[in-house]
């Protein structure tokens, strides 16, 4: 018997090392003769059949102990899996002794407490029974499956996992199946970087049968962060050879940390060969053409182990050798300012055979028909970054179930690496220093010529702005608060004479950039014709159109659109690729999802943005400039204070608002309650602005809540000629009117505006206003 196993090992290595050779010759395009399949009988394609392929074994304490020998992760805590039997829904729990214990557990008192948070949780150990459980499958309900915490409290552990089972909200419903296929690929493209470097790896199709997991062994207790950088390293080695087009690579390993806090158990995995799910040849050992190998355990028994002092040896060897396309090195904290295009640095001209070929459209689409699998993933990693909020959240200890390590604005599609057009200045420039000739199709849009002229002068910086811009097709105006970049951009619309479609995030700007348009540019078009619905041609009103909700009153002229009009249930607007010229105000919410889908479709020849700031506090501003290109022109507050002469000011105020005794660890939640319902803190704010009126000043008054906003306008309404609130309570007719009475205020009389921030923090002008009192902490 011990014989046939040895032979039966030998036997699957031997078509393994084949099929991968195979492999290597199609890649290189060496041709090899095929042996006629009849007279093979191991050459076969995949059976239908799993389950019956899979020879079934009488389990005993011996096979649970082999098994947990490879699978080795804490015992003095365990998860087990139960499937709620009303909505279907499976999940993992942590099994605990005093779990619903009267007197002890409190969930028996109705307290919503959660097990990792119970000072009364006695964790129940692991034993070899509950593997045994786990491998015979009694319950048809899954409810013997177990999952085990990798993540040993010395941070040390046994193996390395990468998971493709898709954790996306809800997938729970459905086994963690993935909904399409891109994980059979990356699967694969891991097997194959795992021969390619000689590491032996056991890959396991997942319960669901629609995703997988991928394990190497370590033959002693290793450092986790060793495991993870050994990980990481593995990735980088192989993105020289192997295509890799997903970043969801450096998402999948577990364990996720490198270490665990007192009392915190690290991510969970759930063990293969669970009995049940192995009957349809799930939770099972698979080989290339993904059939479960008939005699699992020889399977488990045939993979290598590695030590710590092999990894080593190849982390030392593959960093002398490549330090080129490592992603994971740059990305350690969350200040890290290397832009992707200079973190892989250098393209190499053997890699591509010819010209390399990019064409110019919505997006930017490089052919990979002559590239070798290395410089595809350079020109991948160009658009990829570190998740600023995925290593936040990691730092100070915050989950990141729902957060990718990286964000890769890239896609693969029939033959083409399409990456965002912003970034080709970047592709450029790396090609020309590679030596490496290249081509460009221009596939954009140059859309409709206009007649279009500016009434209006432009002060000395807004020219300047103008001036930068015109040198490029696309980019970002980042100038101060006042700077004028509605003018700009109407004079812009007049230097280029193309239909323009500009694009707003907040309904409240609409009306002054309609109002801004018709001041300072003259179209000499004729109005657009439609038809009613009674069948009228009738023309309309204006040059200048509107999309927003249901009124759609666009020209294909110049028209203003609102973002979330434009997308509608995965539908773009019809007249959306129409335009020669795309403007996106305070553009730097275009790392947001509708408009990142919306200037990822646009193929417009130009495409600019504006902002205020082009900093997020997400972190997230990078996708900005790969989506609009860079900043090409700044115009700081300083600048702008200069120019006009204005002193700028910043009083900071110290109340004595403190945190109700013994709650010394409030929710934030909690702490804004006590801010804004504090009448001492309130009273000192009225002060405040009493001063600012005797001062002959305009202030406007901001905080994040409407009760609040109502409070202090009670308290001021009458410590001014006029004070005005403007919240969202208001309907939009009351906003107007009361924005009409505020606009015929004689300045010989004082005003107090109250406001809360989300209405009026972007865009907003009135100039009279000259002192902010932040009435509540803010985020932008």
């Amino acid at each position: 018997m011990a014989e046939i196993d040895e032979l039966m090992i030998r036997l699957e290595k031997l078509e393994s090392e084949n099929s991968y050779l195979k492999m290597l010759l199609e890649q290189a395009g060496i041709k090899y003769e095929l042996i006629d399949a009849a007279s093979n009988p191991h050459d076969e394609s995949f059976d239908p059949d799993q389950g019956s392929r899979i020879l079934t074994e009488k389990i005993t304490r011996n096979h649970a102990q082999k098994f947990y020998s490879y699978f080795w992760g804490r015992t003095d805590v365990y998860s087990k899996r139960s499937q709620n039997k009303t909505t279907g829904k499976a999940a993992y729990y942590p099994q605990c002794d005093n779990f619903w214990r009267n007197g002890i557990c409190p969930r028996v008192l109705g307290a919503k407490v959660k097990c990792k948070d119970c000072n009364n949780r006695r964790w129940t150990k692991l034993e070899v029974t509950q593997i045994e459980n786990h491998l015979r499958g009694l319950k048809k309900d899954g409810s013997d499956v177990i999952g085990i915490y990798p993540l040993f409290p010395d941070g040390t552990c046994r193996f390395l996992v990468f998971d493709f089972d898709n954790h996306d909200k809800g997938a729970e419903e459905h086994e963690y199946a993935n909904t399409d296929d891109s994980w059979i690929d990356e699967v694969e493209a891991l097997r194959e970087i795992g021969k390619a470097n000689g590491i032996s790896m056991l890959v396991e199709r997942s319960r669901s049968g629609k995703g997988a997991h991928v394990w190497i062994f370590f033959d002693a207790p290793t450092p986790a962060n060793l495991a993870r950088k050994f990980g990481f390293s593995l990735l980088d080695k192989g993105a020289e050879s192997v295509n890799m087009k997903s970043f969801r690579f450096y998402d999948r390993m577990l364990p996720a940390q490198d270490y665990i806090e007192d009392g915190e158990l690290g991510n969970l995995i759930a063990l293969p060969l669970q009995g049940q799910a192995l009957k349809h040849g799930n939770s099972a050992f698979v080989d290339e053409r993904w059939n479960a190998y008939p005699n699992q355990w020889t399977a488990l028994q045939s993979v290598r182990r590695l030590s710590a002092s092999r990894i080593e040896e190849l982390l030392i060897k593959w960093k002398i050798s490549s330090t080129e396309l490592c992603l994971d090195s740059a990305a350690q904290t969350e200040n890290d300012d290397v832009k992707p295009w200079e973190r892989s640095k250098h393209l190499h001209a053997e890699d591509v055979s010819g010209k390399l070929s990019i064409t110019v459209s919505n997006l930017l689409y490089v052919n990979t028909g002559n590239l070798k699998p290395r410089i595809q993933n350079q020109i991948r990693r160009m658009a990829a970054f570190p998740n600023p909020i995925f290593f936040r959240n990691k730092a100070i200890g915050l989950s990141n179930y729902a957060n990718s390590r990286y964000i890769y604005l890239g896609e693969d599609d029939n033959g083409y690496i399409c990456i965002p057009r912003g970034l080709l200045e970047h592709l450029i420039e790396k090609l020309k220093t590679a030596g490496i000739p290249y081509f460009i199709s221009d596939k954009r849009t140059g859309g409709t010529a206009i007649k279009a002229e500016f009434i209006g002068e432009l002060r000395y910086s807004q020219k300047k702005a103008v001036n930068a811009l015109m040198q490029y097709d696309n980019g970002i105006l980042s100038a101060a608060t006042a700077f004028g970049k509605t003018v700009v951009c109407s004079n812009l619309i007049a230097r280029k004479q193309v239909n323009t479609l500009i694009l707003l995030e907040s309904s409240s700007l609409i009306e002054q950039w309609e109002k801004s348009l018709s001041t300072f540019l003259k179209i000499d078009e004729e109005l657009p014709e439609y038809k009613t619905k009674t069948g009228r041609i009738k023309k309309k009103k204006s040059l200048i159109g509107i999309i927003q909700g249901a009124k759609d009153t666009s020209t294909g002229i110049v028209d203003i659109a609102m973002v979330g009009s434009l997308y509608k249930k995965g539908e773009f607007h019809l007249r959306l690729k129409d335009y020669g010229m795309i403007l996106v105000d305070e553009c730097h919410h275009s790392a947001s999802e509708t408009i990142s889908r919306i200037l990822r479709e646009v193929p417009a020849k130009y495409l600019y943005g504006v902002t205020a700031t082009p900093f997020r506090s997400d972190g997230l501003d990078r996708i900005n400039e790969m989506l609009l290109g860079p900043v090409r022109f700044e115009y700081s507050a300083k600048e702008k204070a200069e120019e006009h002469g204005i002193d700028y000011l910043i009083v900071p105020r110290f109340t004595r608002t403190v945190s109700p005794h013994g709650r010394d660890r409030l929710h934030i939640n909690d702490a804004y309650e006590i801010i804004r319902n504090n009448e001492l803190r309130n009273e000192q704010i009225v002060d405040d602005i009493k001063f600012c009126i005797t001062a002959n000043r305009t202030p406007v008054v901001l905080t994040r809540f409407t009760e609040h906003a109502d409070t202090l306008y009670d308290l001021l309404k009458d410590c001014a000629d006029n004070v005005f609130l403007l919240t969202g309570k208001k309907s939009k007719k009351e906003r107007r009117e009361l924005r009409a009475q505020m606009d015929s205020v004689p300045v010989t009389e004082s005003l107090i505006l109250v406001a809360t921030g989300q209405l009026i923090g972007e865009g907003f002008d009135y100039p009279r206003l000259d002192t902010l009192i932040m009435a509540a902490p803010v985020a932008w």
